[in-house]
């Protein structure tokens, strides 16, 4: 297209040049010569959205000029021009990338025009000269960026969709899908059905919807662009004879009686019928009653419902209801009238609100009017009240009453101007000034500068209703306060320490009345916001952690104010302490353990940041040796230690074992390593530094490293540092062999054992394995020191209280192997006992030489017992309850273990009762209690003279506290328990009489029995007999008569007696409950007990029976190994030798398992029901190991039968109490983390992670991504991976955990962000989650994921990301992860305590 120009003709422009005088110009610029053209300067497209148009804009074109146009695009693969010579040219968008992609789009623009021709004569006409010449422009450009984007999919929704459809319809569903943004690149979705076969309907790929028969579907339309959009549209499939209806109207106004009200309904299709129904005629009926076009009738004052039913030839029913409301015609008039609120209010133009007036009755009509609708407007028939402009207005609310008068109520309403705009005041001081950068006004605080400021802004127009509401985006940088209320202005403050930043203050209008913000006219709360600038530098870290020899760039992250443009190189770098980290322009060295603090200061001086730098060793070359006790050896060649120089090896230089190790250093205050050491007397030779010591045994044996031992300095207690420097591809790598030296005298206990007040069997490998530890030798026998009496008994060859064995003596050597066997001694804890008890040993090994240690029995109070000075009585309904000296001098000897002389009584509060001296009946007594007076066994007054009279208000059970004086003068003290019956104080559990093991006996108490009798009858027990006897399956109730040994069984027909005069007597005292062998359970016996008089009252014996009850007591830190000693201990009723068990029940998988040949994490087989278990034989009781889950705490129980040589068997069980453990075994630092404590143990110990040092976790540290990858490619042992070429542009091919991240990536665990890894990054938590999820995919540990709707029991599930969402919520789901203090935080950085306890539940899933 030419462009045509007016122009004036040449010969007037040359008369005008002859008669008019004319200034000439230095220069002078022929038509044309300025020509030119522009563009926009950017354009942006998305991939797959429409074309636009560019259009260009000549300049200064010649008059009558035309112009024409060549355009171009240097990328047609991101953006194409069309063909065009005009001014205007589409551009098309062609790139499909993902990431912005440019094109610059030039136009060239040449222009043509027409001159008068200088050789043209007009007077003398030339017919050869043209009039005109054509002059040409220089070509002229102009150029226009343009972005091609890509617009992700954000959003699926369904509008206006049907929700049923019919059989002989269809429905195009992707007609009302909208698809956010409406220029999305990819808009594609794929369609699909609940009802996956299409007996219902079918979906097609395009989303047409057709039905098959009559039944619900839901439709899924899912976002191709991003699979985790979707939306989804329940339809409902009608058959094509189902009937539709719909009414004339959706609701029925309210109606008088009398009235009348029509409605039309419209059905289809034409064979349907239509019936209506009131839901109560004496308010309203409904005519014609089949009709589609009916008259409501109000009858009476109510409210019902008019129901619609439209019925097809199918059967199918449509009802539509209608509510219906009729009142009296005498309800609109009015009784009283009060204002419901304020009578008067402010309100700004434009504002709205409900005025409100308390009617009776409710049903009265009012009405509201504006005296100056110019200023506010009310609806007559609500009352709500519009400020139109500023003025005043009276509005009236008016209601009738039934004799014409009116009542009237009235409120003032004032508007005011509304707020339009709000800004800050520039205060022409320097402290607040104009920025031309961010736009609006800034403040800046610089070094030396006070730490507040007024700040103040204008709200116009000034005469509004509000006040300002002021906010800081950072309160760490700057807070603000209003000077007053109401107040325009504010004071900001910055704190003391003043942190460099920029924060932004905004102050926001909100209305007075409404105390809502005000809204500009974008519809946003109308705001000005305030920079606030504090000037100074800071970091990009405020703290690392750093290995020795290990670098880290520290650089300026952020220069504010004064300070803008510092840069790394322009600071001061120095540092606290050089020798643990120095640094020069900004790159940070690592050279020793310890903290230093790293400053930059800008050169001026004013400003400083600084980081604080914690160097450790390296975790990751420190080797566990185990423990010693100071002055015995401890090996230092075990497999342990030379499987973790290898891991080093294969992790510091990609070697599959380390070649050998020299360099051996330690202090001689911590010990002495020696070569060939056998005992003290032969210790072998020293060890020097330049001495190598090979990894393969295959080498000489002088110079393998199974020769080497340590043995610690006698006055050494601590952690002993052996220094090394190992050799692997001729790689040198420096490490540390770590031993923990328990001291001499110390007292730290080796063996452990815990018992809920029950005999513990002592392990003849428990005292090897520390034998073995500390000798590098098997045991050869121990011999113990008893402990005292007070506190147990150690016994030989112990089965029950009746047959303890004998006293273990001083003497006595327990062997190994051979009897006596260390397996045969029993502690035995004293009655009443709880605590600790420590015994010492001494231990000789196969080599004679002698070590000693102490072990440690737990002994807890036995769950379900009472004190042994408690006594219980009953007392009647209406009666009371009388003591009995007896019962407290039992007390007595249970108790000190001394003859009771008399008691004294803390008085129970008369809200509970009374005691009483002689008390025979209500006001019949000889005295009330008293606390000072002393009551006797034997003399007066007597103990058997107290009785216990409860309040008529009392209930329940009360407790009396007493004191107790022995005829020694030793004092104890107990408690009386007064109730209605059986139940302990403090419980809810059912208190049974008696408590006895499977296969154990329980002799019966005569005085319980006389208790109870006294207790309803008033008198003493003579005798008893048994209504009926337990069935042989439960157990047996037997007598023995005299001294005899031998048992009879009881029979209902016998009498037993409380007391007797002969030894013949049948006694009530040598009644025994045998209890069968494989029987638990609760035993009732009933019984009549008789009185010397002939009075009678029957009553029943509760017998619980326990399995007998093994215990393993620890954290989930360890496995529990099962020991065949332990059961056969239990089984004390056989006759003959335990042969084998049989498992009925195991701990649930939450609990933990139960493995065959366990020795560690990855081992073993797991085992399972019905599977026979051999005392000696395989495969063996004692190759059975329970493992704990992690997280796991409570009781976790395995059930089983044990079976004899001779085919005895008897029932029990095994209880791992599994407690939260209050610290680490390993590090000193974890007394604050009991719980992850245990879950650090275990990865230690199953050489997945080391400490920071020997002693210290570091569980509050985060954990890098490189040392977390690392970890889970041990814990899975995953293979593979190329350390040389890991596949990350960031992780060295010599880094110690390349070949894990190679490997990881390999298997799609890692992704990295495509190029970078990150590795020295501190993990976030959803990272971390995001690496298991993986990881244990990878090994086929789980399959599937669960429901991301998990998430939203956490307030901050929706914060974790759109890629880790699937992770978390399976770790969630599968209780790996919990929260903290109900929150996930996934963007914080996992710490190593964190993820020790999520890789612990992982390991044991």
């Amino acid at each position: 297209m030419k462009h045509n120009f007016l122009r004036r003709a040449g010969a007037l422009f040359l008369a005008l040049a002859l008669v008019l005088p004319m200034a000439v110009p230095t220069a002078w610029a022929a038509p044309g010569d300025a020509f030119g053209v522009t563009l926009p300067s950017t354009l942006d497209l998305t991939v797959n959205g429409d074309p636009a148009t560019l259009t260009a804009t000549p300049a200064d074109v010649p008059d009558g000029g035309t112009v024409e146009y060549t355009w171009a695009s240097d990328d047609p693969a991101v953006a194409e021009v069309s063909s065009s010579t005009s001014d205007t040219v589409t551009v098309t968008p062609i790139s499909q990338s993902k990431t912005p992609s440019t094109a610059t789009i030039t136009v060239t623009a040449v222009c043509t025009w027409e001159e008068p021709n200088p050789d043209h004569d007009p007077d003398n006409p030339d017919p050869s000269i043209p009039e005109t010449i054509t002059k040409t422009s220089a070509p002229a450009t102009a150029a226009c960026t343009v972005t091609v984007t890509y617009a992700p999919v954000t959003g699926l929704s369904f509008v206006g969709a049907p929700s049923t459809i019919k059989t002989n319809e269809t429905l195009a569903l992707s007609q009302y899908l909208v698809v956010e943004p409406r220029n999305a690149s990819n808009p594609g979705v794929t369609w699909s059905s609940s009802d996956v076969n299409g007996d219902i309907a079918t979906v097609s790929g395009s989303g047409l919807v057709t039905p098959k028969k009559a039944g619900s579907i839901v439709v899924y339309a899912q976002s191709q662009d991003n699979p985790a959009i979707s939306r989804s549209w329940a339809l409902t499939v009608l058959d094509a004879d189902s009937p539709e209806l719909s009414l004339s109207v959706d609701s029925v106004p309210s109606l008088m009686t009398g009235q009348t009200f029509p409605i039309t309904a419209t059905l289809t299709p034409g064979t349907a019928t239509l019936t209506w129904k009131s839901g109560n005629e004496k308010v309203v009926t409904v005519a014609p009653a089949n009709g589609k076009s009916v008259t409501l009738q109000a009858i009476g004052v109510g409210r019902t419902t008019v129901t619609a039913t439209a019925k097809g030839v199918n059967g199918v029913e449509v009802k539509k209801t209608l509510n219906v409301t009729v009142s009296d015609p005498n309800s609109s008039f009015a009784n009283t009238m009060t204002a419901g609120g304020p009578t008067t209010l402010s309100l700004s133009s434009g504002e709205k609100t409900q005025l409100a007036v308390n009617v009776s009755p409710a049903t009265a009509n009012v009405t509201w009017t504006s005296d100056n609708t110019s200023a506010v407007t009310v609806d007559s028939t609500n009352g709500t009240v519009t400020a139109v402009a500023p003025g005043e207005a009276t509005i009236t609310a008016t209601a009738q009453k039934k004799d014409n008068t009116l009542l009237t109520v009235q409120f003032k309403v004032t508007v005011t101007a509304k707020a339009e705009s709000v800004a800050f005041v520039d205060n022409k001081n320097d402290d607040i000034e104009s920025d031309p950068v961010l736009g609006g006004l800034y403040t800046q605080f610089d070094e030396g500068e006070g730490r507040t400021r007024t700040v103040s802004v204008e709200v116009t127009p000034s005469n509004t209703n509000t006040y300002i509401v002021w906010n800081s985006s950072d309160t760490s940088i700057v807070t603000v306060a209003a000077n007053a209320t109401r107040s325009t202005s504010a004071e900001l403050t910055i704190p003391i320490a003043r942190p460099a930043g920029q924060a932004t203050v905004t102050a926001t209008v909100y209305d007075s009345t409404t105390r809502q913000p005000v809204l500009g006219a974008d519809g946003e709360p109308l705001s000005d916001k305030l920079t606030v600038v504090v000037s100074g530098i800071t970091l990009t870290d405020s703290s690392l952690l750093l290995y020795e020899g290990e670098a880290k760039s520290l650089t300026i992250a952020n220069a504010y104010g004064e300070a803008a443009g510092t840069t790394a190189t322009s600071v001061r770098w120095t540092s606290s302490d050089n020798s643990v980290a120095s640094i020069e322009n900004g790159t940070v060295n690592a050279s020793s353990k310890g903290t230093a603090t790293l400053t930059a200061t800008t050169r001026d001086g004013k400003y400083k940041a600084s980081c604080t730098v914690t160097v450790t060793e390296d975790p990751g070359t420190i080797v566990n040796a185990g423990s010693a006790n100071a002055g015995n050896a401890i090996k230092l060649g075990t497999s342990s230690v030379i499987s973790q120089m290898n891991n080093i090896a294969r992790d510091r230089a990609g070697a599959s074992q380390m070649e050998y190790i020299t360099g051996i250093f330690i202090s001689p205050t911590q010990g002495v390593v020696y070569n060939s050491y056998t005992s003290d007397a032969d210790t072998g030779s020293g060890v020097s530094m330049n001495e190598r010591y090979y990894v393969n045994r295959a080498t000489p044996a002088a110079e393998y490293v199974g020769a080497l031992s340590f043995v610690p300095a006698k006055t050494f207690s601590g952690e002993a540092r052996i220094g090394y420097v190992g050799y692997a591809n001729g790689q040198p790598i420096s490490g540390i062999i770590s031993i923990k030296v328990t001291g001499l005298g110390e007292g730290n206990s080796d063996v452990t054992y815990t018992s809920n007040a029950a005999p513990v069997a002592f392990l003849a490998d428990d005292f090897n394995a520390i034998c073995v530890n500390r000798t590098g030798r098997t045991l050869k026998y121990v011999t113990f020191a008893p402990p005292q009496s007070s506190v147990g008994t150690l016994y030989e060859n112990y089965t029950n209280d009746t047959h303890p064995g004998q006293k273990v003596a001083s003497t006595t050597q327990y062997n190994r192997n051979g009897k006596p066997n260390i397996s045969d001694v029993t502690f035995v804890p004293a009655h009443g006992y709880s605590g600790a008890v420590k015994i010492s040993y001494r231990a000789v090994d196969s080599n004679n030489n002698v070590t000693s240690g102490v072990v440690t029995i737990n002994v807890n109070a036995a769950a379900g017992t009472s004190d042994p000075a408690d006594i219980y009585y009953s007392a009647p309904q209406d009666g009371w309850a009388t003591f009995l000296a007896a019962d407290f001098a039992g007390a007595s000897l249970r108790t000190i273990g001394e003859t009771l002389s008399y008691v004294r009584f803390d008085l129970p509060n008369s809200s509970e009762g009374t005691l009483f001296y002689n008390y025979r009946s209500f006001g019949n007594y000889d005295s009330a209690v008293e606390s000072t007076t002393s009551y006797y066994v034997s003399g007066t007054p007597s103990l058997s003279g107290v009785s216990f009279v409860p309040a008529t208000t009392s209930s329940g059970q009360t407790a009396i506290a007493y004191t107790g004086y022995s005829t020694r003068g030793t004092t104890f003290t107990g408690t009386v328990y007064v109730g209605e019956g059986g139940t302990r104080p403090g419980t809810d559990t059912t208190y049974y009489d008696y408590t006895v093991n499977s296969g154990s006996s329980v002799n019966l108490n005569a005085t319980a029995f006389n208790n109870a009798f006294r207790a309803a009858m008033g008198v003493d027990l003579s005798y008893i007999r048994f209504n009926s006897l337990p069935s042989s399956s439960q157990g047996t109730l037997r007598y023995r008569t005299g001294n005899s040994a031998y048992y009879n069984n009881v029979s209902t027909a016998q009498s037993f007696y409380r007391i007797g005069a002969t030894s013949s007597a049948l006694l009530i005292g040598n009644i025994s409950f045998l209890a069968n062998a494989s029987f638990t359970g609760v035993v009732r016996i009933p019984y009549t007990g008789y009185s010397a008089n002939g009075r009678s009252y029957t009553g029943e014996i509760t017998i619980q029976v326990n399995p007998n009850t093994i215990y393993y007591t620890g954290t989930t830190a360890n496995s529990y190994r099962l020991s065949s000693s332990r059961i056969s201990g239990a089984c004390g009723i056989f006759t003959k030798p335990l042969s084998y068990i049989e498992f009925t029940g195991l701990p649930s998988d939450s609990a933990g398992r139960i493995y065959s040949n366990y020795s560690g994490y990855g081992t073993g087989a797991q085992i399972t029901t019905g599977v026979k278990y051999y005392a000696s034989g395989s495969p063996s009781i004692d190759q059975l190991s329970f493992v704990p889950r992690g997280r796991f705490t409570g009781d976790a129980t395995a059930t089983y039968i044990a079976y004899s040589t001779s085919g005895e068997k008897m029932s029990g069980q095994i209880t791992f109490r599994i407690s939260a453990a209050s610290g680490s075994g390993y590090f000193t630092d974890l007394s604050n983390y009991g719980w992850a404590a245990a879950s650090v143990d275990y990865l230690y110990q199953n050489r997945v992670t080391n400490g920071m040092t020997s002693s210290t976790y570091g569980p509050s540290l985060q954990i890098r991504r490189g040392d977390f990858i690392l970890m889970l490619y041990r814990i899975f042992n995953f293979r593979g991976g190329n350390a040389a070429n890991p596949g990350f542009a960031d992780v060295p091919a010599n880094a110690y955990y390349a070949q894990a991240v190679s490997a990881a990536k390999q298997m799609g665990i890692v992704n990295g962000d495509g190029r970078n890894f990150m590795p020295n990054s501190p993990i976030t938590r959803q990272d971390a989650m995001v690496m298991v999820k993986n990881a244990m995919e990878a090994a086929g540990k789980i399959h599937g994921s669960a429901s991301t709707t998990i998430l939203n029991g956490f307030p901050d599930g929706g914060s974790v990301s759109g890629y880790a969402r699937d992770a978390v919520s399976t770790l969630v789901q599968m209780g790996a992860v919990n929260g903290s203090n109900g929150m996930l935080n996934p963007r914080m950085s996992i710490t190593r305590a964190e993820a020790a306890v999520i890789l612990h539940f992982v390991m044991t899933y």
